[in-house]
């Protein structure tokens, strides 16, 4: 069985496997090899339909709150992050506080109910699993998925539980740098000297950069720091803002039009920004403006890559400034470092190109790197080495990746107690003995935190924990020892033990993602349909290729031996019962639910039909 690589990226997703030994990226229907990684929710036939993709991005225009895009960007966090707050003015969707935590929840007008982040990329994610299947061949269930170096715990395991509710089991977590640097390392240095790389990853929702050791099979980072509210949404965003105000302060539209020119803008900005690689302008013409006194107004404007690069600027020199700090935090000089592999699509911008040549002056940017495909291809390569069953296609490596974020405690005045230093080589564990500091103390509360602030409320809350039922015991003498570990995947996790009698004690971190385990059992449950939903909607599609290379054999034979029908005895009636069949096949084929069964009816139809009348035919010749 085969296993996949996913880079579930915030603006684009892409999947790849090792197809006949070699890392292949795996296209859609309509051979593209990225989808965009936006869900939406249509009204058909008195009920609602959940689509992904291509056709859900068509939706973003006439269908705004009921498309959802960036989601990524809203993946573990609770609901009053200052992310999801810098976010929500920037949405055509309206998205809630969830009444079952503190969590994040997406409202759909058309399905009358809220989801979770984590639901609605398992639609994305079932939507490519369903992809590869279709493209494969054969069943997947195994997977490789991709996130930015920088997550927290609560988004890691955010982005685990989605991949749980699209029914797939996760191999790993790894960092999108890393799985970059993976396939750069195998497919273009296989065998070289050992170099040291720093990988700079400007995504659409996502900033990092990483540098790490790679040569003979050996991947080692050495550091990595980023910011998960940096990408080029920010930039199509900032270009968005500005033809909104070029638009209000020629013309005042009607309040119905709003909705629509808001996301047709917001379209024009994302195609004017990538236009702008090749060109030095771009005109934007939108005719049939309804402004407030019901007439039609004409919005014009031209961008330059000039205005572009201005507007861009703050977002570029905030990577840049990450990229020197996380130098100067392992004391290194930039011309220490031997290549620069760029990828995210934003980094197709020549403006960042332009800036990190000057912020690195003579270290190469190695080529031969696709900046969409290469975080997919890596991750299946590690895929494959994880699944025993492919061990044909293991390929010799050694994978040391590290931590993006402090580990630890609040303590007393707000401050943060370090107990697992960012950059630390993951898996890793600690040890910190806990002292009862009241007689008879019987309970005891700690905050995890993850961050690099020294003041603790400014850190990411992972959970709280309680020791509960403590022994009775004058204060001092009751002492916990709790191990904190931080797993492969970069998931953390506590224990606690009594040091005097060696009693465990089970703690569940609360908060560890925006899901409880019965939460998650849940969404498990009530999304189980929908993976059994595409399953049949690619059955349909092949169904209806089917009947459609019937029909045209059908059509061809109707208009080719018309002759012969009309000579023989009921001739005429065959012929009309060959249209009839047609005009009615045609017909269900234009309705807007295809039923699975109605469909194999018809094609078992026409199957007969034509090697019935095909005998006929073949029988006047002989």
């Amino acid at each position: 069985m085969t296993v996949i690589g996913i880079d579930l990226g915030t603006t684009t997703c892409c999947v790849a496997a090792i197809i006949n030994g070699k890392p292949e990226v795996i296209p859609d229907m309509g051979g593209r090899k990225t989808i965009p990684s936006v869900v939406s929710f249509v009204p058909r036939g008195g009920s609602v339909d959940k689509i992904c993709g291509y056709p859900a991005a068509e939706q973003m225009l006439m269908n705004t709150e009921n498309t959802v895009y960036c989601v990524k960007r809203l993946m573990g966090l609770p609901f009053d992050s200052p992310v999801v707050n810098q976010l929500i003015p920037m949405l055509s969707y309206k998205i809630q506080r969830s009444k079952e935590n503190n969590g994040v929840e997406v409202t759909i007008p058309v399905a009358g109910k809220s989801y979770t982040p984590e639901e609605l990329s398992s639609y994305l994610l079932a939507e490519i699993r369903a992809q590869a299947e279709k493209y494969l061949g054969e069943s997947v269930t195994k997977a490789v998925i991709t996130v930015p170096a920088y997550f927290n715990n609560r988004q890691r395991q955010a982005t685990r539980d989605a991949a749980l509710i699209a029914g797939l089991e996760v191999l790993r977590i790894i960092n999108e740098p890393t799985a970059a640097a993976i396939a750069y390392g195998i497919l273009q240095e296989e065998g070289a000297n050992e170099k040291r790389l720093a990988v700079f990853d400007f995504g659409g929702g996502t900033f990092d950069v990483t540098i790490m050791d790679v040569g003979h099979g050996a991947f080692n980072v050495i550091a990595t720091a980023g910011n998960t509210f940096l990408g080029g949404e920010d930039i199509t965003n900032v270009l968005f803002e500005h033809l909104v105000n070029q638009l209000t302060s020629t013309c005042e539209l009607a309040e119905s039009a709003m909705g629509t020119i808001i996301q047709r803008l917001h379209d024009y900005a994302e195609s004017a920004k990538k236009s702008l690689t090749l060109q030095e302008s771009v005109d934007i013409d939108i005719p049939y403006l309804e402004d407030a006194k019901g007439e039609y107004v004409s919005f014009k404007s031209t961008v330059t890559r000039e205005l572009l690069d201005e507007l861009a600027m703050p977002f570029v020199k905030r990577s840049i400034q990450t990229f020197a700090r996380v130098l100067e935090e392992i004391e290194m000089p930039v011309d220490g470092l031997d290549g620069i592999i760029m990828i995210g699509g934003q980094t197709r911008m020549l403006l960042i190109q332009k800036e990190i040549n000057a912020f690195a002056k003579h270290v190469p940017i190695l080529k031969n790197v696709n900046p969409d495909e290469t975080v997919a291809l890596g991750a299946a390569i590690q895929a494959t080495n994880l699944d025993d069953e492919n061990e044909q296609d293991h390929v010799e490596m050694i994978l040391l990746d590290v931590t993006p974020h402090n580990l630890g405690i609040a303590v007393g005045g707000d401050m943060f107690y370090t107990l697992i230093e960012k950059n630390s080589k993951v898996p890793i564990s600690v040890d910190d003995v806990f002292v009862t500091s009241r007689d008879y103390q019987d309970r005891a509360k700690i905050v995890l935190l993850q961050g690099d602030s020294k003041v603790a409320s400014e850190n990411e809350i992972l959970g709280e924990f309680e020791f509960l039922n403590l022994r009775p015991a004058p204060r001092g003498e009751v002492k916990i020892n709790i191990s904190y570990e931080i797993d492969i995947n970069g998931i953390v996790t506590v224990e606690a033990t009594d040091v005097e009698t060696g009693r465990k004690q089970n703690i569940t971190v609360s908060s560890s993602s925006n899901l409880s385990e019965d939460d998650l059992a849940q969404k498990i449950a009530e999304n189980s349909d929908y993976y059994l939903e595409l399953a049949e909607k690619s059955i349909i599609e092949d169904v209806v290729q089917n009947i459609e290379r019937e029909l045209f054999e059908l059509e061809t034979m109707k208009r080719e031996a018309h002759g012969f029908f009309e000579s023989i005895d009921g001739g005429k009636e065959r012929i009309a019962k060959l249209e009839s069949l047609i005009d009615t096949t045609n017909a269900y084929l234009r309705s807007e639910k295809l039923n699975l069964n109605t469909l194999q009816d018809f094609e078992t139809k026409l199957m007969t039909i034509r090697e019935a009348y095909g005998k006929l035919i073949l029988a006047s010749y002989q």
